[in-house]
């Protein structure tokens, strides 16, 4: 019994262990061709995918995965702003990725250069999941179709040091949650994207990305598609009507925060502020 008891201690302290070593961030998964389908513009919407999945991680979805239908939707509604704003492409690189956050969603992205396996982990452990372009066909990736695609999008959600491994989500495939890559190997497979098969010569550079702060009351916020100017107070949005009220109150246009269409239209209207 002793014998046994032991063993037994050890089986749990081994697994609380590996629990302790891998820290994941739960980012909701879904793959770039939600139903299957693997043809345009399925084939080639990774970055809409990653961008979908860090969008339903800071509107607190709650869920590990999204259905089907709301991830096919919200792919398209990503591949129609970008058409209509910026013009039809099938690969963004990272500047465009992190411009196209930034003007159509509610949280922020910023480019990192040559990122440290440390600088991610930090991202990581501050709750803040990472955007990682990279060459498809250096992951390595036995689910991929004849090796992977030369430029391809992640999202990097969480580390294990105990087997020296990133957790990603994987829109390259349907078994893409908390998928796995070496530490070594997602690192040197990040690059940019460059056009004719050559991304593999691209810049080293990932997307870090983080909620974006808006206080309760008293801040100005704008649709990025809109000139409508809002007062944001207790989750309620007033319209300044014209430039005039909008300077007598003393406000600047640089305090003008630009937020998401979605966030913008799910606010109460109150008073138009004459």
């Amino acid at each position: 019994m002793k014998v046994l008891s032991f063993l037994f201690i050890c089986a749990l302290s081994f697994i609380f262990a590996e629990t302790l070593s891998a820290k994941n961030l739960p980012v909701p998964f879904t793959s770039q061709a939600p139903a299957g389908v693997w043809t345009q513009p399925w084939q080639d919407g990774c970055e809409e995918a990653a961008i979908v999945m860090v969008d339903h991680f800071y509107r607190n979805y709650g869920s590990r995965t999204i259905p089907k239908p709301d991830a096919a939707q919200a792919i398209r509604e990503a591949y129609s702003v970008k058409n209509i704003f910026y013009g039809w492409s099938l690969d963004e690189n990272a500047d465009k990725i992190a411009r196209w956050i930034n003007d159509f969603y509610g949280w922020e992205a910023r480019l990192i250069e040559k990122p440290t396996l440390e600088a991610i982990k930090t991202e990581l452990a501050a709750g803040r999941p990472v955007i990682a372009p990279v060459h498809g066909k250096s992951l390595l990736n036995p689910y991929f179709r004849a090796g992977g695609p030369d430029y391809h999008t992640v999202v990097i959600s969480g580390d294990d040091d105990e087997t020296r491994e990133f957790i990603v989500q994987e829109p390259g495939t349907r078994r893409g949650l908390d998928f796995r890559y070496p530490y070594d190997r997602l690192l040197n497979a990040i690059h940019d994207y460059v056009p004719g098969g050559k991304t593999k010569t691209g810049r080293q550079v990932v997307i870090f990305t983080s909620p974006k702060v808006v206080s309760t009351t008293g801040t100005l916020i704008k649709s990025p598609a809109r000139p409508e100017v809002y007062l944001l107070a207790h989750g309620t949005k007033r319209h300044i009507v014209n430039e005039r009220v909008f300077l007598a109150h003393g406000w600047r246009w640089k305090d003008i925060i630009v937020v998401n269409s979605q966030f913008l239209s799910g606010l109460r209207e109150e008073a138009t502020l004459y």
